[in-house]
């Protein structure tokens, strides 16, 4: 039998020329494909696609504003995406969230900082994989040594879900000067 998205309709159609009722509980019982064909093509291989291209849709249909003051009441930033940024590493774990935190504007009322969970049976992770996996590393505090390989140390997932607990640590333990530091008046950390 063919995969096909419109399986379901042909059979409808087939049993209407016949006059017979499909058994839907029945015809159900199997899966249709391999994997969700959204995801997956027909032979169960996953479907992978250039986020990428999505800005430049967006880019195109964009227009510049210039000479605009804007003020900011919320500031979102996405973790993971600020990290790699950096080019330059400072020394220590502390260092770096400190570091990230000054590239944040100042003086925002309320920061919202957002880090992706990494979960280990997801399609981003099995694409991390396929791309190949790093050493997991345990992080042991935030006075601990930037590991110099950083960028093969973020293609792990514990690691990066270690370095999100670290910061969620810090953030909560030093609530005062992480503030002061953003020269705002609320921070959250959500973790999603």
């Amino acid at each position: 039998m063919e995969v096909n998205r419109n399986i379901l309709g042909k059979l409808i159609s087939c049993c209407s020329k016949t006059g017979k009722t499909p058994n839907f509980e029945k015809v159900l019982e199997n899966p249709l494909s391999p994997g969700p064909l959204s995801i997956s093509f027909a032979d169960g291989i996953k479907r992978s696609t250039q986020k990428s291209k999505l800005l430049d849709i967006l880019l195109e249909s964009s227009v510049l504003l210039q000479n605009v003051t804007m003020s900011y009441d919320v500031y979102i930033v996405d973790l993971m995406a600020l990290v790699r940024t950096l080019y330059e590493l400072p020394v220590t774990y502390e260092d770096l969230i400190i570091k990230l935190l000054k590239m944040i504007p100042k003086g925002i009322e309320n920061v919202h900082i957002i880090a992706d969970s990494y979960l280990e049976n997801s399609i981003k992770n099995s694409e991390r994989q396929s791309r190949g996996d790093s050493t997991k590393l345990i992080l042991k505090s935030v006075k601990s040594k930037v590991t110099r390989d950083f960028k093969s140390f973020l293609s792990n997932s514990d690691n990066k879900n270690s370095l999100v607990d670290l910061f969620f640590e810090y953030f909560i333990e030093n609530e005062a000067k992480l503030l002061n530091v953003l020269r705002s008046s609320r921070f959250f950390f959500i973790k999603i």
